[in-house]
């Protein structure tokens, strides 16, 4: 279907929440606002028009991944370039930290980041899942007390 890292193993429908391209996107923002590194800026400038373009070709109302495969692929091997955090001999491309943590994070998720353009019936983002556990979190945050009329009083202080 698409290349040869895509097809070679059975992957799920959904990636970690590390896989998350709307996340890795809010990550990269936030590096930008303490990095100004140059290998910092092309890493990110390289990272951020890949997920975006993979984003955008999903957006297209006649998608199908047969009909983008050749696009698929590209992405593909844009990904596998930004993802080798180690040279031929063994050491690390990087030499910025943020930069190295990323490109070792897309090596260890890049089987799920794209899921989306190989299955169309998966969003590129967890909205949905989002949304759904948000009650939880709410309730989780801000515990229900016995009685909200009651006054805001100290407790009482402990027997000696």
């Amino acid at each position: 279907m698409t290349s040869g890292r895509r097809t070679s193993r059975s992957r799920p429908t959904t990636g970690p929440p590390l896989a998350d391209l709307v996340h890795l996107l809010r990550e990269l923002e936030k590096v930008d606002q303490h990095n100004d590194s140059r290998e910092w800026q092309a890493f990110a400038k390289k990272l951020r028009r890949l997920v975006r373009d993979g984003i955008r070709l999903r957006k297209r109302p006649d998608f199908e991944p047969r009909r983008y495969e050749s696009r698929i692929r590209l992405i593909d091997r844009r990904l596998t370039a930004l993802a080798q955090w180690r040279g031929p001999d063994g050491k690390p491309v990087y030499r910025d930290a943020d930069a190295l943590r990323l490109a070792k994070r897309l090596r260890k998720h890049w089987d799920h980041l794209f899921t989306f353009l190989d299955l169309p019936e998966v969003p590129f983002d967890n909205n949905l899942a989002e949304r759904y556990i948000r009650p939880a979190v709410i309730l989780r945050k801000n515990p229900p007390q016995a009685d909200r009329t009651a006054p805001n009083r100290a407790p009482p202080p402990k027997p000696s």
